[in-house]
């Protein structure tokens, strides 16, 4: 059935949901069995939750980030940055880390950031433990 054809057996159809319920008004003079099938549809594509955001009660201080710089980039002037998807355990803190983003790959600033997660911790009143979070970490030269 062609696209032109089918916007006028949709427009045969109102629908209402209540409660999960669907309530459906066919036109008059007309009923179900009576009308040209509806053409199938294809439900759209299930977009994921973000991950919760935390209210961080620990960071690493800039000694840590200083320690976990990646040798080679330093050496070459290269900052980065790195979006890490870890799970908060019962007490905030994060476990079972992964890098989700790095820029510049090849750098080693992914593992570097994995050597910072364990520095970082959630206020766990304010998060469910066993929460996916994302931990941005940037990695800068100071001018």
């Amino acid at each position: 059935m062609s696209r032109a054809m089918a916007r006028p057996v949709l427009g045969l159809m109102s629908g209402l949901i209540l409660g999960g319920a669907a309530i459906l008004a066919w036109p008059a003079g007309g009923h179900a069995a009576s009308q040209e099938p509806l053409p199938q549809v294809t439900p759209p594509r299930m977009v994921p939750l973000p991950p919760e955001t935390p209210r961080w009660t620990r960071r690493p201080d800039p000694l840590a980030l200083e320690r976990a710089y990646p040798v080679a980039a330093l050496r070459n002037g290269v900052n980065g940055w790195v979006l890490l998807a870890c799970t908060v355990d019962p007490a905030g803190g994060m476990t079972g880390c992964q890098v989700e983003q790095e820029t510049p790959v090849g750098m080693g600033f992914g593992p570097a950031a994995l050597g910072l997660a364990p520095a970082f911790g959630a206020d766990p009143a304010k998060i469910s433990p066993g929460a996916r979070v994302q931990v941005p970490i940037q990695f800068m030269i100071a001018p």
